[in-house]
């Protein structure tokens, strides 16, 4: 199986599973809603829950911070394309993955509440989620311009935010000491490059694992 197929099945199921727990948890808090007696009979299942949903969140953010060095496979070697554009692209499947995980989980923590009292809510519990949907989403409309193409022995960069455009960076590839990931637990991992010693993130979404793949077997070209 290649590297970005593992990376997409790790992500979807993360997702999935994500959905999965948040389902168990929004339940739960509605049968105990529901029948408030039963927390007392429950309180042993309640507190074990709560624990494990911890561990859950501090589990996935161990293993998206912990770097993965993108090393090449024999294959990889032979079959990846090495020059080329890499470009980001509008992400459509992601952000309407983003907006519905959004949208599920405050569906489901919301259910056991009237219909009516939801309509009511205060002005600052929709600020909070309308932040919450800008955080997420906001990459995708901040660098979807964004430009990543390998010619020959050179990286050319062309960042920026929105619609306002950066000067164009060229990067020798035999200056680029290592190639990594983060992230590689989400929809999106996120790629990070050493430049002669300095760390460096490329804002890549559309296509990051293949650009890392690409600038990896440069980078073991050049070392080899």
């Amino acid at each position: 199986m290649k590297r970005l197929q593992q990376l997409r099945i790790k992500g979807t199921f993360v997702y999935c599973f994500n959905l999965l727990w948040a389902s168990l948890v929004g339940f739960a808090i509605a049968h105990f809603l529901a029948e408030p007696e039963s927390l007392l009979h429950h309180y042993t299942a309640y507190r074990i829950g709560r624990v494990v949903c911890i561990l859950i969140l501090v589990a996935q953010v161990l293993l998206n911070y912990r770097k993965q060095i993108v090393v090449p496979t024999p294959s990889e070697l032979t079959s990846s394309v090495r020059n080329g554009d890499f470009s980001n692209s509008f992400a459509w499947l992601h952000l309407l993955a983003i907006l519905f995980f959004i949208f599920f989980v405050f569906v489901i923590f919301t259910l056991p509440l009237p219909y009516a009292y939801i309509l009511t809510l205060p002005l600052m519990h929709w600020m909070v989620i309308a932040f919450i949907c800008i955080i997420f989403i906001l990459p995708d409309f901040l660098y979807f311009r964004d430009q990543y193409v390998i010619e020959e022995d050179m990286l050319i960069i062309r960042e920026g935010y929105g619609f306002c455009r950066n000067q164009e960076l060229r990067i020798p590839l035999d200056t680029i000491d290592e190639v990594y990931l983060k992230n590689t637990w989400t929809l999106r991992p996120t790629l990070f490059i050493n430049v002669n010693g300095i760390h460096r993130q490329l804002h890549a979404t559309t296509h990051s694992v293949e650009l890392a793949i690409a600038l990896a077997c440069h980078f073991r070209k050049n070392k080899f």
